[in-house]
């Protein structure tokens, strides 16, 4: 299924920011996952509508008045499983 991957680059691992990517997913009615990586990076999968995932997109690069986020590698990939909500792996 065709899927925007991001990797988020900052001061993003704390436990606030994949709880906030998360419901900003849901709020734009996407599916797949977010999770912390070491080295302040964080990875998210979305899947839905193209507009929905490019507007997460955006706001990844805006982050949250706690985080700073220095940089936001987005890339579309075919992904083998397609999702049928949004959660936080750990």
């Amino acid at each position: 299924m065709r899927s925007l991957h991001c990797v988020v680059f900052g001061t993003v691992t704390d436990g606030f920011f994949p709880s906030w990517v998360h419901d900003q997913a849901v709020q734009l009615g996407l599916a797949g996952w977010v999770r912390r990586l070491a080295e302040d990076k964080v990875e998210v999968l979305a899947q839905g509508a193209e507009d929905k995932a490019r507007e997460l997109a955006l706001r990844l690069r805006q982050g949250t008045a706690v985080t700073r986020v220095d940089e936001v590698r987005t890339d579309w990939i075919e992904y083998e499983k397609a999702y049928q909500a949004f959660e936080i792996r750990a």
